[in-house]
C-alpha cells in the first residue's frame, strides 16, 4: 500500500476509493473538476459531503487540466 495516494475525479467512485485507501492508512489526495463532490446528489448534500471530505483528506476541486 502506498503512503500517498492521488485521486482523480470527484463522483462516486473517486469518494469510494479515497474512502478505503484513508481507511488503510494512506495519505489521500482528491482532485476534481466540479466545484463539490459527488455531483448526482442534491446540492445540500453535495457540499456537506465535500466538507466532510475536506477535514479528513486533502481535497482540490473546481481545477480542470
Amino acid at each position: 500500500m502506498a503512503d500517498f495516494d492521488l485521486i482523480v475525479g470527484g463522483g462516486d467512485l473517486a469518494a469510494v476509493i479515497g474512502y478505503v485507501y484513508g481507511a488503510l492508512r494512506s495519505e489521500v489526495t482528491i482532485i476534481g473538476r466540479n466545484d463539490d463532490l459527488r455531483l448526482r446528489e442534491d446540492v445540500d448534500v453535495r457540499e456537506t459531503f465535500t466538507d466532510s471530505y475536506e477535514r479528513w483528506y486533502d481535497v482540490y476541486t473546481g481545477h480542470e487540466g
